[in-house]
């Protein structure tokens, strides 16, 4: 007769990028080491690309595990391979394992077998320092990914004359006429402001030539057409803001 206290296992990625990769090994290998003489492993459940902020009643995999369990009387533990599989998110981690406990079952981190088992105002305390360094060290990796995709675009000239990132998928209007008429263009407006017309004439005057707002097919307004005049680079992003009041 088996002496192993049965148990089920969990595991979560929480990105699709992490899909294919070593993360499913590891956590399997650090939990089936952890219960290794120990813990009859009968069921295990998987929740791929699952942030960790997710309740774990709205994880597929762990309502799963949730509902086979309470199918089986005998079984009362759940393993993980390490705390951050759980949830890196503090509130959602508190709130997980307090379900947990109402229904009778103990969540088992393998790297710190005793993070939920003990519950003395010494475990609580550490309990609450460890999911705020995961929550801490997961907000760190954001921030660094979002760093280094701002030095990236700064690197690859996708910014404006002062320095500052382009909005990414809105072209100038130099980049949707096309060079040769757009320089057709900006000459056209010149020479009708040198022969006296106002703006909103000017305005009127080039539409009759076609040149209009590519992505709508309304005229220019005043507005936009005295920007023009005033722009010292007209490689700048010259965008199709519309309802500028003119003067």
């Amino acid at each position: 007769m088996s002496t192993l206290t049965p148990a089920v296992y969990y595991m979560r990625t929480s990105s699709s990028t992490n899909l294919g990769g070593d993360s499913e090994v590891r956590q399997i290998t650090a939990i089936e080491d952890f219960a290794k003489d120990k813990y009859s492993l009968i069921k295990g459940a998987y929740d791929e690309a699952v942030k960790g902020s997710d309740s774990i009643h709205d994880r597929e995999g762990f309502r799963a595990l949730l509902e086979f369990l309470s199918k089986t009387e005998d079984c009362k533990t759940i393993i993980v391979s390490d705390i951050s599989r759980f949830s890196r998110d503090l509130i959602t981690q508190e709130l997980g394992f307090r379900d947990l406990k109402q229904l009778g079952y103990n969540l088992i981190p393998a790297d710190s077998p005793e993070h939920f088992i003990e519950d003395n105002p010494s475990s609580k305390l550490i309990r609450t320092l460890l999911g705020a360094v995961s929550e801490w060290e997961k907000n760190s990796i954001v921030q660094k990914l979002l760093n280094a995709r701002q030095r990236a675009r700064l690197k690859s000239g996708k910014t404006t004359v002062d320095g500052r990132p382009k909005c990414e998928g809105r072209k100038s209007l130099k980049e949707m006429y096309g060079e040769i008429r757009f320089n057709k263009f900006i000459r056209k407006v010149e020479t009708l402001r040198h022969s006296g017309l106002s703006y909103n004439k000017i305005a009127g005057e080039i539409a009759k030539k076609g040149y209009v707002q590519p992505s709508s097919g309304r005229p220019f307004d005043a507005g936009q057409v005295r920007r023009f005049l005033r722009s010292e680079n007209n490689d700048n992003c010259i965008t199709e803001v519309t309802n500028v009041k003119s003067v």
